[in-house]
C-alpha cells in the first residue's frame, strides 16, 4: 500500500515543496506462532517419547504473551507444563535395573516391545503446542520534489522493523525435561499429588527475544533489529520524443546543433 497524502499536490511555493509531494508505503506482516513438540528424554535410551502429564488433565498449548524472564539475557520461561508423567518401564527397571520410557509402559514379562507396550493416553501430540505469534512493521518514507517540467528527485528512506520491535522465538533445545526443567516446589512448579522432586519435573520450554545464536544472525537477521535505508533518485518527469529533444536543443542552442527537419 502506497498513500500520498492529497494536499499541496500542485501549485507553487515553498509551501508546496515543503508540505507537499509526500508518499508513504507501510508494510505489516503477521503470523500465528511456530508449531513444535514437547519431548521427554528423561529416561529415553534412544528414542525420546513424547512428554504426558501427570494429573492427566488437558495441558496449555501456548504460553505468555508476556512470560516471566530468567537469569540468561533475553531468554523468557515461554511455557511451564504440569509435572511429567514418569512412565519409565518398570520391566525394564526390574531386568536391566533402570527405567526405559523408549518403549512405553511394559509391565508384564513375554510382552514385545515396542509392539505390545502402550503409552500413556494422554501423552502429547505431535507438533500440538505452539510458540509465540510474531509480527513486524516495515515503512517507506519518500520525499518527491519537482525541479521543472521535465525533472524530478526523490529522497527515500526504508525503515526495516521501524518499531524495533523484538519477537520471541521457542528454544528448540528446552522443549524437554531432561534438558530443561523447574524442580516440584519451586516457583513455578507447585507440587501434585504423586509428584516426586527430582523426578515428576516441570518441562520450562524457554523463548529467546531477538532471534536464535546460530539460526537468525545480526548480520543477516534485519527483522529483530531497526535497519534504516536511506538514498535518492532523479525521474525524468516528461519523456520526449528523440526528435522532440532534438528540436528543442535546436531552438536552444542554434550554433552547435544547426539540424532541419522536413515535415
Amino acid at each position: 500500500m502506497v498513500w500520498e497524502p492529497p494536499i499541496y499536490k500542485n501549485g507553487k511555493g515553498w509551501k508546496t515543496q515543503v508540505l507537499g509531494g509526500w508518499s508513504f508505503a507501510p508494510i505489516f506482516e503477521g503470523r500465528t506462532g511456530t508449531p513444535f513438540t514437547v519431548f521427554d528424554c528423561f529416561e529415553a535410551a534412544n528414542t525420546c517419547p513424547r512428554y504426558a502429564s501427570i494429573t492427566g488433565g488437558p495441558v496449555s498449548l501456548t504460553g505468555s504473551s508476556n512470560p516471566p524472564s530468567t537469569d540468561s539475557p533475553n531468554v523468557y520461561n515461554y511455557l511451564v507444563l504440569p509435572p511429567r508423567l514418569d512412565y519409565g518401564s518398570p520391566l525394564f527397571n526390574s531386568t536391566a535395573g533402570f527405567p526405559l520410557s523408549d518403549f512405553g509402559e511394559c509391565t508384564t514379562p513375554g510382552q514385545a516391545a515396542p509392539n505390545d507396550c502402550p503409552f500413556p493416553s494422554n501423552m502429547t501430540g505431535r507438533n500440538a503446542f505452539r510458540g509465540p505469534n510474531h509480527w513486524n512493521w516495515d515503512q517507506g518514507i519518500y520525499k518527491n520534489f519537482k525541479l521543472s517540467e521535465r525533472f524530478g528527485l526523490q529522497f527515500r528512506g526504508e525503515l526495516f522493523n521501524a518499531l524495533n520491535h523484538p519477537n520471541l522465538f521457542v528454544v528448540g533445545s528446552s522443549a524437554d525435561p531432561s534438558s530443561n526443567f523447574i524442580d516440584v516446589g519451586d516457583a513455578g512448579c507447585p507440587a501434585v499429588n504423586g509428584a516426586s522432586p527430582g523426578t515428576n519435573v516441570c518441562p520450562a520450554i524457554q523463548a529467546k527475544k531477538g532471534g536464535l545464536p546460530g539460526i537468525l544472525l545480526n548480520s543477516i537477521n534485519t527483522r529483530e533489529h531497526r535497519n534504516i535505508q536511506l538514498g535518492g533518485e532523479a525521474h525524468v518527469l516528461n519523456l520526449l520524443t528523440f526528435r522532440e529533444a532534438l528540436r528543442e536543443a535546436e531552438s536552444r542552442f542554434p550554433f552547435f546543433l544547426p539540424i532541419r527537419w522536413r515535415n
